[in-house]
């Protein structure tokens, strides 16, 4: 309420115009009100808009717990273990060529290759060669497209115990094209096999004149 004394109505005074009193007492009430509900009742429920924010974090935070993790690989490493086993090895182009083999090798964008074989037998215990640099063991080749079939290609180390040179994160474009695979059994006397080699709808049939 507005004091009488703020309009001069104190003894020995003139008394204030009775519209400049009441005008005085409506900007005070709206003053009043403006205030009250300007300032945030802290013992309120939240707002609408708060609720429905915190509803859509936390269903996003459920759907990142249920997504699988993201590897990114970013940097391309041989495993010491295949670099231990397979650097010292070297391409036995002075071997025997044996008879060509009806196996499929396609590189997948994954940075691995699929091997379809279409011979009417499994191959067992066997190294395979790609661009007569990098060696990895197959210890089974199964007939048809297997999902065994798919071996990565950082498994493959040349004499230097780098891995096949696959895109990265970080460098994408590092990764180098499978573009000869020979396989060569483990016993006394190898024979070198050469595969067909596919690059999307390319047939490179069994490596050209490279021998």
């Amino acid at each position: 309420m507005v004091s009488i004394q703020a309009f001069g109505l104190m003894a020995g005074e003139t008394p204030a115009p009775l519209w400049l009193i009441q005008e005085t007492r409506e900007t005070v009430r709206h003053s009043d009100f403006v205030i009250r509900h300007s300032v945030p009742d802290r013992g309120s429920s939240m707002t609408p808009r708060t609720i429905i924010l915190l509803l859509a974090l936390t269903a996003f935070l459920t759907a990142c717990q249920e997504l699988p993790p993201i590897k990114l690989r970013l940097v391309n490493v041989a495993d010491p273990d295949l670099v231990e086993a397979y650097a010292p090895l070297r391409f036995p182009g002075e071997g025997e060529l044996g008879e060509d083999l009806d196996i499929v090798v396609r590189q997948t964008p994954g940075g691995a290759i699929v091997l379809t074989n279409r011979e009417p037998r499994e191959f067992e215990n066997m190294r395979l060669w790609i661009n007569r640099q990098y060696v990895t063991q197959v210890e089974r080749i199964h007939i048809g497209d297997h999902p065994d079939n798919r071996i990565p290609l950082n498994r493959f180390v040349n004499r230097f115990g780098e891995p096949f040179p696959v895109g990265t994160f970080l460098a994408p474009e590092k990764s180098d094209h499978v573009l000869i695979a020979e396989m060569v059994p483990l016993d006394e006397q190898p024979l070198r096999h050469r595969l067909a080699v596919r690059r999307g709808d390319y047939l490179r049939a069994f490596a050209g004149g490279l021998q």
